[in-house]
């Protein structure tokens, strides 16, 4: 049985940060963005260990395990990934799917299992990490056989992730050419934030789910880790060993995020510009668009 810990929930919401902070505990491998080797392939993109991902050692023999001598994804089955991957309005076809379905459904199930398998067998047992967020992906993942898996809602601001996401930031791990990561308006975040957040919240119906809020987990990580362990631990999971300073470089190979992976001295920090720099509109914008979830957020109802 392979153990993963998966955080869903929005990007630009910290789970890069959250992620290596759990890959400083011993007992883990943090893998990243899990989904983008479907969504993707495998190419010259940077891993977190500083080699390229179709030149790591790791992904490596993860790709030979999973994929055969190829190392490439079954097209087919990728494909098939592809269409679940970040599609919510299929959450509740992967729960009761119709006939139609079933035959895809089972490819897509028998590949993530095999996927995440080669992945814990390459880290030796430990606890698998998947900061992919997509949570129709994490939906896929609650029903896969042979998988048993644990889920984080990580839930930041959603002004704050508006904010975010007008930054213009490059992507260090696209070495060959300048790319920048994606931008939106900030009513195109809300709307993709409240989404996120609701098919977050139904994965408590069928596994293991905490939530928990990026400014608690910035403000004291030590107590974000123990809501973690005792998550892993009443699912009868490989739980977090002690922490170092940073992640073991032999156990951090994270396939995608932010470009904090590839910070030398990585320490955790609030990022609250956004309360001084967005302008009142946008933040009025945000907040309306937000509101019901946003008010559970700001008064913490149902997080740990």
């Amino acid at each position: 049985m392979t153990d993963v810990l998966y955080i869903t929930g929005m990007n630009r919401s910290g789970s890069t940060a959250f992620e290596r902070f759990l890959a400083a505990h011993d007992g883990t491998v943090a893998a990243g963005e899990v989904s983008n080797l479907w969504l993707w392939g495998v190419d010259e993109r940077l891993c977190s260990c500083g080699e390229p991902l179709d030149r790591c050692p790791f992904w490596g023999s993860v790709r030979s395990s999973a994929f055969g001598e190829s190392g490439v994804p079954d097209e087919v089955a990728a494909s098939a990934i592809r269409r679940y991957a970040n599609r919510t309005r299929l959450v509740p076809l992967i729960h009761h799917p119709p006939r139609g379905m079933r035959d895809g459904l089972a490819l897509v199930r028998s590949h993530l299992q095999r996927l995440y398998d080669a992945i814990a067998g390459a880290a030796q047992g430990r606890l698998v990490v998947d900061s992919s967020k997509y949570p129709t992906y994490a939906h896929l993942l609650s029903v896969t056989p042979g998988v048993r898996t644990a889920f984080v809602h990580l839930v930041r601001d959603s002004r704050a992730v508006a904010f975010s996401f007008g930054r213009r930031r490059a992507r260090p791990e696209i070495h060959w050419t300048h790319m920048e990561m994606t931008t939106a308006p900030p009513a195109k975040a809300a709307a993709v934030w409240d989404v996120r957040f609701a098919a977050s919240l139904a994965l408590r119906r069928y596994a293991p789910t905490v939530q928990l809020r990026y400014e608690d987990f910035v403000a004291d990580p030590s107590a974000s880790a123990a809501h973690v362990r005792a998550l892993l631990e009443g699912a009868g999971m490989t739980t977090l060993g002690p922490r170092r300073e940073d992640a073991d470089p032999r156990w951090y190979h994270s396939a995608q995020g932010n470009p904090v992976r590839f910070e030398k001295h990585f320490s955790i920090r609030a990022d609250e510009e956004w309360r001084s720099a967005m302008s009142a509109r946008n933040k009025l914008v945000v907040s309306a668009l937000t509101a019901p979830f946003l008010a559970l957020h700001r008064f913490g109802i149902g997080f740990a």
